[in-house]
């Protein structure tokens, strides 16, 4: 149940069917009965007062959180779970609710959870669960028709201005300030996830928030401790020796599966800060074209020359989850969220499987290092313009599906009825196989709690996590375009990001010299690069 995070470029790579390209302007025809426009982002963004946050202290975690992102862990689910809610919130009426599901679709006739749901919550509840490859050219097709959801999820086609402001309930008299106090739970939501939700001079959703803590590299603990090996590399060097002392082609062992994953572990040794632009006084550069992002791509092309990664790496074939747990490769850069899959994957099997977070070196022993936070949000959740009455029903629901861990209700929305969908051992919950089948916990992406750190039976795993996030939180940073809008990177920044991916791709394999990166940053700024940071520009100046 660790947190993950998710940026824009990451749900666009993600989704399939209709691309973001494609459906954005479909998105903005439905909502102004003509072709999209440049998106008014509104001089007063910088004025809307963020809702107050307010930490929930009904229930105290085993390892404390701080305020700069470093999670809430705990050892077990509280024996005596607390009564989050003192009044039913709905009305008795339909509520329309509208989610992507990246896994099987759940049977909607007949499920005791969401049966189970509609009672706590007091409402006939109707959900759409929407596959998340078909989730895209759904949601477009949905605004088109004016069939619009009281509840959706707005996801794969960036948070676009005229979008909400044309279709959807401005939250700001809601949400604003103190004004949040009204829905405790929401109040409980980090500040920096709200950001995400800020257009046109408003709050126009709700946060689905994420983990500060970002990507990082992985390595198993068991494997190179077998080996007498440091996990723990002070230098590039001694990075790149560990590499070739993890590989062994005769033994069918390599280090890595990802070049692009070691790339950017590169990077960060090299001190480039954030996962995409760099601020300074309004002015904002790119991470491609850094010195030290070729400087990169030419360091991992000499690692590839190594041997040191997996054969298949780059031929989309090789499933890199697999392939780690199974020990062939020992060192693995992927999504925090990962860890947690990984060791419920492995253990039942291996028991000597452990995982560990390696933070990146000094690239030389001098110069400076740098991790990359993780985007605060997975997504938007928004509400159909309604009546002030409806608007408040609805936020009363979204309140209670934030509640926090160690809560009655947490347990209800995640897990569903004890004896039913889940069974206890000792005070965690595991689920049965009805659960598993039942159970539609996307429903947490119209509105979540804080993400927690919780492995049910494994107390250990969470202090690793934590202990990890005590080391990376102080060297992590924020991308400066968080909370800014640029219409070209939401409609075209996937395309953008491939095509720069394929053309590293190509020098680190030898199939181009590393001269003809300057000429994949020059096609980068033509195609598109330079407006994405006109537009970044001048959204930040606009939010000062």
């Amino acid at each position: 149940m660790s947190p993950g995070s998710m940026n824009r470029r990451t749900v666009l790579r993600a989704i399939g069917g209709v691309t973001a390209a494609t459906a954005l302007p479909t998105l903005l025809g439905a909502c102004s009965g003509g072709p999209a426009s440049k998106p008014n982002t509104s001089t007063s963004n910088a004025k809307v007062q963020l809702p107050t946050f307010v930490p929930y202290e009904g229930v105290k975690p085993d390892l404390a959180p701080t305020t700069d992102g470093i999670q809430a862990g705990f050892l077990s689910y509280p024996a005596e779970p607390v009564a989050g809610l003192t009044e039913k919130p709905g009305s008795g009426g339909a509520l329309v609710a509208m989610v992507s599901n990246p896994g099987p679709i759940p049977p909607v006739n007949g499920n005791r959870y969401l049966q189970s749901m509609a009672q706590v919550l007091n409402v006939d509840l109707k959900p759409r669960f929407i596959p998340l490859a078909e989730y895209t050219s759904k949601l477009a097709t949905v605004v088109a028709s004016d069939d619009i959801p009281d509840f959706l999820q707005l996801l794969g086609v960036g948070r676009v201005p005229e979008l909400l402001r044309a279709k959807f309930a401005d939250l700001t008299d809601y949400l604003s300030g103190d004004a949040v106090k009204e829905y405790p739970f929401l109040a409980n939501l980090p500040t920096e996830s709200w950001r995400t939700c800020v257009f046109n001079g408003g709050i126009y959703g709700l946060p689905i928030p994420r983990a500060a803590v970002g990507p990082l590299m992985y390595y198993r603990a068991d494997l190179l401790a077998e080996k007498g090996l440091n996990g723990n590399p002070n230098s590039f060097e001694e990075f790149r020796t560990l590499c070739r002392e993890l590989t062994d082609e005769r033994s069918n062992k390599w280090a890595c599966v990802s070049p692009n994953g070691v790339k950017i572990f590169v990077q960060q040794m090299l001190g480039v800060p954030t996962s995409d632009w760099q601020e300074k006084d309004g002015t904002f550069t790119n991470i491609w074209e850094l010195p030290e992002t070729e400087q990169a791509i030419g360091v991992v092309a000499d690692l590839w020359k190594d041997g040191v990664f997996h054969p298949d790496s780059l031929s989309g074939s090789i499933d890199a989850k697999t392939t780690f747990i199974a020990g062939t490769v020992s060192v693995h850069y992927d999504n925090y969220t990962a860890w947690s899959g990984y060791a419920q994957q492995a253990l039942p099997s291996n028991a000597d499987f452990r995982l560990e977070g390696m933070l990146p070196p000094n690239f030389d022993g001098s110069s400076e290092r740098s991790l990359w936070k993780g985007y605060p949000s997975y997504s938007t959740a928004v509400i159909k313009k309604a009546s002030k009455e409806r608007v408040t029903e609805l936020l009363r629901v979204a309140n209670a599906l934030a509640a926090p861990f160690g809560t009655k209700e947490y347990l209800q929305f995640k897990l569903g009825v004890e004896g039913v969908h889940y069974t206890k051992k000792g005070t965690d919950p595991a689920p049965t196989s009805t659960g598993t089948a039942e159970v539609a916990t996307v429903l947490n992406y119209l509105a979540s709690p804080p993400a927690i750190l919780y492995e049910p039976g494994n107390p250990e795993l969470t202090k690793q996590e934590h202990a990890y996030q005590q080391k990376a939180i102080p060297i992590a940073n924020q991308s400066p375009t968080l909370g800014l809008y640029s219409n070209t990177q939401g409609s075209q920044g996937a395309q953008l990001t491939q095509a720069m991916t394929d053309a590293q791709n190509e020098i680190i394999t030898g199939r181009k010299p590393i001269s003809t990166w300057k000429d994949a940053v020059r096609d980068w700024k033509q195609k598109g690069g330079d407006k994405v940071r006109s537009e970044y520009a001048e959204s930040f100046a606009a939010s000062q």
